[in-house]
């Protein structure tokens, strides 16, 4: 019985830090709206924003805490994954005389994707997750 208790608390525990991981990073957690159209996500004090369209265009913008745009890392990358067939990874990078990385897919073969970001933030590696499309609630 011990074991029992002892094993469903820890699957609680686990559940509630799995919800909050969830949370922290899940687009669109917050008030604001973004300030491109995009989707926001945040991990600790970080937030970017990422907008992907149909034509392949990828756009990435680090945020302050006021949804302002920030000066970006000089380069990041994101790996796109597909519900189906294999994950491709592509660089970062700015955009001449912006405040914007980006890069672009083949929007005939990545319909939908789940897109993780990750960026040099601060001397660490942050990784931010999106989908595409994106799911609003």
């Amino acid at each position: 019985m011990k074991q029992t208790v002892r094993s469903g608390a820890l699957l609680v525990g686990l559940i509630a830090g799995l919800a909050g991981a969830a949370r922290a990073q899940a687009p669109g957690g917050h008030t604001h709206a973004a300030p491109h159209g995009g989707e926001v996500a945040e991990v600790a004090e970080h937030h970017v924003e990422f907008k992907a369209d149909p034509s392949g265009a990828i756009s990435v913008w680090l945020l302050d805490a006021n949804q302002k745009t920030i000066v970006p890392p000089r380069s990041g990358k994101v790996t796109l994954m597909p519900a189906a067939g294999e994950p491709i990874t592509l660089p970062l990078q700015v955009v001449s005389g912006t405040r914007r990385l980006g890069a672009a897919f083949d929007a005939t073969k990545f319909k939908s994707f789940l897109a993780v970001v990750s960026l040099p933030i601060e001397g660490k590696r942050h990784n931010f997750r999106f989908h595409y499309p994106p799911s609003h609630h």
